[in-house]
């Protein structure tokens, strides 16, 4: 099955940005819509773990075994631009996070 796709507006099409970028836009999209069918998903704890903690980049200062909220996670994201709270995100909903990428991206999901 194609789908087509219409660009109706653009802006600055061919300045450069960054793939981390990209990935968090993509990492909250994706929570997103597993908040949509799921609600519940922004109360979950979820522990810090070492990987998230030591991401580099901009962060929002997450300590390894801290616990928080999807939805503090979710706001770290999107606010400052976490990467330590996309990659915790990302972790913590990837069985999940499957099947929603396979419903934007088809059958054969590459996003992941």
């Amino acid at each position: 099955m194609a789908i087509r796709v219409t660009l109706f507006w653009s802006e600055d099409t061919l300045r450069k940005l960054y793939r981390a970028s990209l990935t968090k836009i993509m990492t909250a999209h994706i929570v997103l819509r597993l908040v949509e069918d799921d609600p519940e998903i922004l109360d979950e704890e979820v522990t810090v773990s070492a990987v998230a903690a030591e991401i580099i980049g901009t962060s929002v200062e997450l300590r390894e075994g801290e616990v928080g909220s999807v939805r503090d996670l979710l706001y770290g994201l999107m606010l400052p631009s976490g990467n330590d709270a996309s990659m915790e995100l990302a972790v913590h909903l990837v069985e999940r996070a499957y099947h929603v990428c396979i419903q934007i991206d088809g059958l054969d999901s590459h996003l992941l």
